[in-house]
């Protein structure tokens, strides 16, 4: 049997405290420009420690945290935090570690645990809900104290379907707000969603998502754009030399 204290429901182990983002978060598009990070440690912002996972899946159990997680960058990224949202709900959260970033499709499980079946890449229309999800998150984290669990249970409502529901046991103003938010991205009324990208634990494949507001431009793009250029340069010069 599996033991179910290793299930990392995202917030569930580590260095974990509660808190508010200081100055030092990453803005979005600063976030754009990472390719990994390194952290010591995470937050998880106004978390219940009451979580709950029930429904046909393969580890079940609780009680974890849900919540923004805001990881607290250590090495080439000391003084920085990054705010991330957890999709996937039955694999390890280190409490601190180097993610590799990478960009769409992300999977909804990592290699440890599984339920119902293999991981599968998360479909575009379910990426494009928990983008919204996301953006919401981070826009509105300090609006109540409830919205930074409602937003995490309804991104794992909306990934997870009738697989798997989740639930806080004593915050029951959570569980209606989650619902409500899943239900509207769901349907695309919530906002406009946040383009995304993933860190990902390299060891069991543990992805948190993060907001990004620009896709920097691939680093061999430059190069090939000024090879064109000097291509249609020479060109422009042969044609000079035939009209006369």
């Amino acid at each position: 049997m599996k033991n179910l204290k290793q299930i990392a429901l995202a917030g569930a182990f580590g260095a974990m405290s509660f808190g508010t983002a200081s100055a030092a978060t990453l803005t979005p598009v600063q976030a754009a420009t990472l390719t990994s990070f390194d952290y010591s440690g995470y937050n998880v912002v106004n978390s219940p420690n009451d979580i709950y996972i029930t429904g046909s899946v393969a580890d079940t159990g609780g009680p974890y945290a849900a919540g923004q997680i805001q990881l607290k960058g250590t090495g080439a990224n000391s003084g920085e935090i990054l705010n991330t949202w957890c999709i996937d709900a039955f694999d390890i959260l280190k409490g601190s570690d180097t993610y590799t970033v990478v960009s769409s499709p992300f999977r909804n499980n990592g290699t440890i645990y599984s339920f119902s079946g293999s991981p599968a890449d998360i479909s575009s229309s379910t990426l494009n809900a928990i983008g919204e999800l996301v953006k919401y998150g981070d826009s509105n984290i300090s609006t109540t104290s409830d919205t930074s669990a409602a937003v995490q249970l309804a991104i794992w409502s909306v990934e997870y379907g009738e697989t798997a529901s989740f639930a806080s046991l004593n915050d029951s103003n959570a569980n209606s707000l989650a619902a409500t938010l899943a239900s509207e991205a769901l349907a695309g009324t919530l906002g406009p969603a946040a383009i995304l990208r993933e860190v990902v634990n390299p060891g069991n494949n543990q992805g948190l998502a993060f907001q990004v507001s620009a896709v920097p431009l691939p680093a061999s793009l430059p190069m090939f754009a000024t090879a064109l250029i000097g291509l249609l340069g020479v060109g422009m010069k042969a044609r000079r030399k035939i009209v006369r």
